[in-house]
Order: structure tokens, then sequence, then C-alpha cells
């Protein structure tokens, strides 16, 4: 037999780490004496060797996977995706379906993004969302003032996507262009509980 190259060495180390015949203690010395990237979607892992490969190995390709557990794993493994979706705003913004409510709100209010992706994120996600999930978070944009019958927008293609998707929420009853420095759209809204409401209500 001849010596055996880089990628069958690496195929063979994950072969073990998919085994039941080793504990997560002997994984993890695995994990650590590799460099390469290790993919936790194609393999059966426990939550604790998940985090370390994560935390060591992470394969970007697998955002998506741990994007869509967030909400079925521990706070600690929660944190680690966090991590991993706070280094780029494109990871959320071009995953494949909606995103869980609970690491939209952490993206929104912990993250360093600024806030013309955090808006762009949450107008993404907005169609998935309930009257009473929205509202806070758009408080916290400074999307919606409960203090004003009709906001207003600076006319952008997300604006326009914004507008588009109350409108079809049935949150507002219209909205309209106006001014020319700069150019806004105006929304009317016959909800009253739009303009009642405060974020405590929806939070209590």
């Amino acid at each position: 037999a001849g010596f055996k190259n880089e990628k069958e060495e690496i195929n063979e180390l994950v072969d073990l780490l998919r085994s039941d015949k080793f504990d997560d203690i002997s994984k993890i010395r695995m994990i650590d004496a590799m460099d390469e990237v290790v993919s936790i979607s194609e393999g059966s892992y426990s939550s604790e060797l998940e985090r370390h490969i994560i935390q060591n190995n992470f394969d970007i390709t697998d955002a998506d996977y741990i994007i869509d557990k967030y909400d079925s794993v521990e706070s600690n493994y929660k944190n680690e995706i966090l991590e991993i979706c706070s280094s780029s705003s494109k990871l959320l913004l071009e995953h494949d379906s909606f995103i869980s409510y609970e690491l939209l709100k952490r993206v929104i209010e912990v993250t360093e993004f600024e806030v013309e992706k955090k808006t762009e994120l949450f107008v993404r996600e907005l169609p998935n969302l309930e009257f009473d999930e929205a509202l806070p978070l758009m408080q916290y944009l400074e999307l919606w003032d409960i203090n004003k019958k009709q906001q207003t927008y600076e006319i952008s293609d997300v604006s326009k996507e914004l507008v588009e998707i109350l409108k079809s929420k049935r949150w507002i009853s219209s909205y309209k262009k106006e001014g020319d420095s700069p150019e806004l759209y105006r929304t009317y809204s016959y909800r009253k509980e739009m303009n009642s409401r405060s974020i405590d209500d929806v939070l209590l």
C-alpha cells in the first residue's frame, strides 16, 4: 500500500468523528489536531462536539444548517450561532428560508451590523412575523413611531418593500410618495392598535 494523501487522511479522521467507538473527549482531541474545516451537517454529532467544531473548525457552508437549528439548541449553542451570524450579514440575508424570531431579535439588538443591514434583514423576515412580534422590532429600528398616525420613510428599495408588506398585512391602509429632498413614502393607517399600543403593551 502506498502513502495516503492528505484528502484520504482527512476523510478517515471525519469517519472516526462520526463513529460510535470514541467518546466526545477523544473526538475533541482529534479535532484539535486538525487544521481543516469539519462539516457538522453531514455527521451525527453531540451538541458539545458541534459547538467545539463551530469554535475551531467551522465550515462556513454549514451556516444554513446551524441557523435552522437555532430554536432547538441550548443557550450556549445559541450564542455560538449568533457569533457566527454576527461575522457577516450576508449569512442571514442570503439564508434560504425565514429565520428564528428569537435569532432575528438578538441580531437586531446586539450585533454591530449597520442599521441599514438590520433594517434590510427585518424587512426580509417581516412576511413571517405577527403584529406583536414585528412592532417592538419596528420601534427598535425606528421604523414605527406610536405617537404618529402617519409614518414616513426615505424612498429606497428596502422601504418600498417595507410599505408593500405593511399594506399586504393590512397594518396600513395605503401609502404615497411625497417630497423631493428627500423623497418619502408616507403611510396611512386604519389599524388603531398600531398607533395606540406601546412597546410595553406588546412585551407584557
